[in-house]
């Protein structure tokens, strides 16, 4: 998962209208032309549910919509726009085009800011102390819903870039860790995805596939958006 994090911690990112008009304004397919050849997902949610068992595939979320972005940004205080200052960007691989791109898509609609390219590490680090207002992240997450609490349960607080520090998250993300039936868990799951996805605070932007090739005479079950490969044989 590729995303955008906002210090919910920091003004103007305390402002959920101003969080709101972040998440109108970015422009996913764009981002995946630019920064990764066409080659991934638009990103809905937090988890892929095209390989992560129990993942929501319906809920809150935000699609591209620039007219919304700007009544957000209105609500939000700032009619004539804002300047949110630094976007902290991995300093490798496709991050600094995928951060050009929203950098755009930012500034179409009012929101003007700076690209801050630094060490991945300095950026991670940076993001667990708090020591930002805005940056691109990226994950990979395992095929189990359960990896939400990853992102936003209190017991990760010190590794994540976004402090919930939420009693409602961590009880309702440990309730679904003890539930056995898989309907009612997806169901648990699906509340907090759609709790987390209300607050506009983690951005997925997409997923990245990872393109395979092989010979015609094999045959097997091959899951095109993540990294295992089962059952396969020569025909």
């Amino acid at each position: 998962l590729s995303y955008i994090a906002l210090n919910i911690n920091k003004e103007p990112f305390d402002n959920i209208n101003l969080r709101k008009a972040i998440a109108y304004a970015i422009n996913k397919e764009a981002v995946i032309t630019a920064a990764y050849e066409g080659l991934a997902v638009k990103a809905d949610f937090l988890l892929n549910p095209a390989c992560v068992e129990g993942a929501p595939s319906e809920g809150v979320c935000y699609n591209y919509d620039p007219e919304k972005a700007k009544e957000f940004l209105t609500k939000a205080g700032y009619p004539d726009g804002i300047d949110i200052g630094e976007l902290l960007v991995y300093g490798s691989s496709y991050w600094g085009k995928f951060c050009e791109v929203i950098q755009q898509n930012l500034s179409d609609v009012g929101i003007k800011c700076e690209l801050q390219p630094m060490d991945t590490s300095a950026v991670i680090q940076n993001m667990k102390k708090g020591d930002f207002g805005i940056g691109n992240g990226g994950m990979t997450c395992d095929r189990d819903a359960g990896y939400l609490a990853r992102f936003c349960h209190s017991r990760n607080v010190a590794n994540s870039a976004v402090k919930y520090n939420d009693g409602y998250i961590d009880e309702t993300l440990d309730k679904s860790d003890r539930e056995l039936d898989s309907v009612t868990r997806k169901a648990t799951i699906k509340e907090v995805n759609d709790y987390v996805m209300e607050s506009a605070a983690l951005l997925p932007v997409f997923f990245k596939t990872t393109p395979y090739a092989w010979a015609k005479n094999l045959e097997g079950s091959f899951n095109l958006n993540y990294y295992y490969i089962y059952n396969f044989s020569w025909k």
